[in-house]
Parts: structure tokens; sequence; C-alpha cells
């Protein structure tokens, strides 16, 4: 009970500091089914579940300014925890041990709470359900079992295919742990859990192909084939793509034109497909997985931790250390294929707690953990020092964006440009409408057609006039460039320079 009232009372506190989600695909979501990007509620929101999309479009109707997606995310990170916490009570193990781990499962949860991403919140609920519903427990009719299958749907709902890496991990380790006996001891809950998962995903596939969305997830779909490949993004990085190329472009995520094609995609991820056998890109994955986890220190922390417990959890057990070999080399074989950022790193390496949150394994010695109760909180207080920073030059970069945006009319679209979405704290609400254009996987979308209809446009060709905002940081500013080469040419009329953002303004000659 104390962890738990601990973890709420975090989550609450974390709740009314400026928390931000970790990359824009949530803002960009949450400004759909709230209305605020399109000015309707949107009843599809592209990534998470179209039934979740839905229930959000629903509660933005009734409440727009309550931060309803949000919300589900912090409640999904709490009921996690209290499972996980209701776990460890009933360990036969020391105090310290104890402790130790219920503090990292908290400081994971408050890491995910204040730089929330769908990803890694379907992860890490997945994660917890499965540790809960499987496995023998004196707990095994105690409610929270059966929360655990309400919040397993959660998580499929936010994101399937985290709950797939997730489970994937979970059916690994037991298969390795107990062979063929492990699908016969758990038939009934492998089934429920299939029958589940299967009906759920399945119904976002039938209802995707059938739906008005079915052409752009088409042209979704072979873009992040091109844009997230793991040899173009290395070309991006090596700065191997020149402005003179075809594609120079689109790296920058603009295709708000006809180029590219979607067998212009298909093409161009053939022939990156063709590099995927090279000795080159077998260093340049080692290589880009070292800079992920450079940047993303915290979990990196998190990461390490996980190996240890499940290093002295493997001890007593060949089998373990089997399994780790075995998922280690199905990692590195997913990230030479796959463009892994640290969200979906640190869900591959979660399910190295299984073995104690399942099966009970832990040799962790008492002094190691009394050690790491103390290191552990002040990693966690330098980490909340550096985000409380952020916030700070984010709430400054705010209040220079409202003062640029008050100098441009209601109906001239503003683009941002080096800014993510994601590092503003204003909240915008089908009332309070985002005032700009965004790029990137909503170009070419349904919903881009609806936002330009509020600017009283059918597509970017139709733009006379448009201001550029871009950080001052930016030394390199590409959307003039795009536009002039794609819709006309537009010249500069217009220029201004804050302490943190360029302001240029453009009319079409």
């Amino acid at each position: 009970m104390f962890w738990s009232t601990l973890g709420a009372l975090a989550l609450l506190v974390i709740w009314n500091l400026p928390w931000r989600f970790q990359v824009n695909d949530d803002e960009v979501m949450m400004w759909l089914v709230s209305g605020a990007y399109t000015g309707q509620p949107e009843p599809y929101a592209v990534f998470i579940h179209p039934i979740l999309s839905w229930a959000f479009a629903q509660a933005y109707l009734v409440a727009p300014k309550i931060n309803w997606y949000g919300g589900l995310f912090f409640c999904v990170i709490g009921l996690s925890c209290f499972l996980l916490f209701g776990k460890i009570a009933v360990w036969k193990e020391s105090f310290w041990v104890k402790t130790f781990v219920s503090f990292l499962i908290l400081s994971t949860a408050l890491h995910f709470a204040i730089f929330p991403q769908f990803t890694y919140v379907a992860g890490f609920a997945a994660f917890a359900s499965l540790s809960v519903w499987f496995g023998a427990s004196p707990q095994k009719h105690w409610p929270p079992r059966y929360l655990s299958i309400g919040l397993f749907i959660l998580a499929v709902l936010i994101r399937w295919e985290s709950v797939a890496l997730i489970g994937i991990g979970f059916g690994t380790f037991g298969l390795i742990l107990k062979g063929f006996s492990f699908l016969r001891i758990e038939f009934k809950n492998l089934l429920l859990i299939s029958i589940i998962f299967l009906s759920l995903s399945g119904f976002k596939y039938i209802w995707e192909k059938q739906s008005d969305y079915s052409n752009f997830l088409k042209f979704n779909k072979v873009r992040s084939g091109v844009i997230d490949h793991p040899v173009f993004r290395q070309e991006i990085v090596d700065g191997e793509i020149q402005p003179n190329s075809e594609f120079y472009f689109f790296s920058r995520w603009y295709f708000e034109g006809d180029f590219p094609s979607e067998k212009d995609l298909i093409e161009k991820k053939r022939s990156l497909d063709s590099q995927l056998f090279t000795k080159k890109q077998v260093f340049k994955a080692l290589e880009r997985l070292w800079q992920v986890q450079r940047v993303e220190a915290f979990k990196s922390v998190l990461i390490l931790i996980f190996i240890l417990i499940f290093w002295f959890s493997a001890i007593k057990s060949a089998r373990l250390r089997i399994f780790f070999l075995i998922w280690i080399a199905f990692f590195l074989l997913f990230n030479h294929f796959f463009l892994l950022q640290g969200r979906v790193v640190i869900l591959f390496f979660l399910c190295l707690l299984f073995p104690v949150f399942y099966s009970s394994f832990s040799s962790l010695p008492t002094v190691l953990s009394k050690i790491l109760i103390v290191i552990l909180p002040l990693l966690l207080s330098f980490h909340f020092v550096n985000f409380l920073k952020e916030a700070k030059g984010r709430k400054i970069m705010d209040l220079e964006f409202s003062e640029l945006k008050s100098k441009v009319d209601p109906d001239v679209p503003i683009i941002m440009e080096g800014f993510q979405e994601h590092n503003s704290e204003i909240h915008y609400t089908r009332i309070n409408k985002v005032p700009f254009l965004t790029t990137g996987w909503i170009s070419r979308s349904p919903f881009q057609k609806k936002a330009l209809n509020r600017f009283g446009f059918d597509s970017f060709g139709e733009i006379k006039e448009y201001v550029l905002l871009s950080p001052s940081t930016n030394l390199e500013i590409v959307f003039p460039d795009y536009m002039n080469s794609t819709f006309g040419e537009f010249i500069q009329i217009d220029s201004l320079q804050t302490d943190n953002f360029i302001f240029l303004r453009f009319s079409k000659k």
C-alpha cells in the first residue's frame, strides 16, 4: 500500500508539472482526437486503436478543456505500478531487495510520466498485466489479477505493436525456461490473452482497410518504409543526401506535393534494402544504437539496472542465460533491420525482468540493493532537475511564440521548422485551435486537408502567403526552398528575430 500511495502522489505531482510528450506523434494525435487541429474531434488518430480514438473524441466533445489523452496515459502508468507493487509485496525476499525493485519500478514509471509516449506506455502496461496474470501467486484470485486483463486491453488499444513485442519476450522466456510444458501449464491464460490481442488488432486491421483513410494509410506505410529505414536515416545523419537529391526535401519530412509517389517510395525502399546486407551497415547499426543510448541517458541507466537484476537472477539457471543470449541476438538483429529509438529499446530490456516478476528468480545481494537504493534516487533527482530546466526554457519560448503569433492574421498559415510540436506547453483545444500547420506523417491525410480548410485552402498549392517560424539555433532553413520548388515562387517580405525564434513572412510572386 505504501508504494502504491507514493506512486499515486508522485504521478499527481507530475501531472501538475509541465510534463511533455517525448515525441510529436502523441501531440498530433491528441490534437486530432480533441479537434484542436482540424476543428472537430476526429474519431480516428492513425496509430492508436480506432475504438480508443473514438472514445477520446466523444470525451473531448463532452469536456473539451480536459486533457483526456494525457490523463489516460497517466492512469495506465499508475495502474501498471499498482499491479507490479502488489506482486512485489508477496515476494519472499529481504526488505532491501523489495524496496530497491519497488523504487526501480517507480523510477521507470516517473520517467515515462514526465515524457509520456504511447509506445512505452503500452509496453509497460503489457509487461505489468502479463506479470500479474501469469504465474503462481498467493494473490491468484485477488482482484488485481483481473484488473490486469483490463490493463492488457488498454495496452493493445494504445499500441498493439508494443504489446506484441512484450508478448514475444514473455513467450520466448517461458518456452526456454519450461519448454513446451509452459504451453500446457499456461494454456488457458495464453488462449485468453491471444483471443483478446487477435480480436482487437484484427478489428483495427479490418476497420482501416475499409475506412475512408485506407489510401492515406497505404501511402503512410510506404512512406514509413523509407523515411524510417535504418539505411536512409543513416544517410541523413551522415549528410549524404544533398540538396540536389530528389529525396532531399522528403528527408526533411516535406512531401505535401505529388513527389514522392508510392511507386517512387517502393523503388527507393528496394534500393535501401539491398544495402542492409553490407558490412558497412552492420557497424552502422551498432553505432546508431550507441548514439541513441547516449542521448537517452536515463533510459540507459534503467536498462543497465534491468540487465544487472537479470544476471543475478540467472546465476541459478542456465536456461535463463540461454534466454538472455537468444533475446539479445534477436534484439541486435531487429536493430539492424529496423530503426530503433530509445522508447523501443527499453521495452526489449524490460522483458529481462520477467524472471523476477513471473518466476520469482532473484539472487540480488542485499548489500547491492542498499547501494543501488542510494544511487538511483540521486540519478532520478538529477533527471528531474534537468527536466525542470528544460521546462523553464520551453515556457520562455512559448511566450515568444505567442507574441510573434499576434503579428500574424488568423487566415495566414504559420509553418514551424526545426521546432517540434511536443516542446510547447500551450494546451490547444477545439476552442483554442492550433494556429499553425504541421508537416510530417500527417501530410497528404484527410486531417491535413481539413486543417488547410480552416485557413481557406484545399491544398498547399493554394497558399499565397505564409509565415515561417524557426528556432534561432536552426542554421539550415529548408521549407522556403521546398515551397518554391513545389508550389511556385515566393519572396520574403518581412523578417524578425527574437532571442529564440526567427520570424519570416513570404508572399507568392
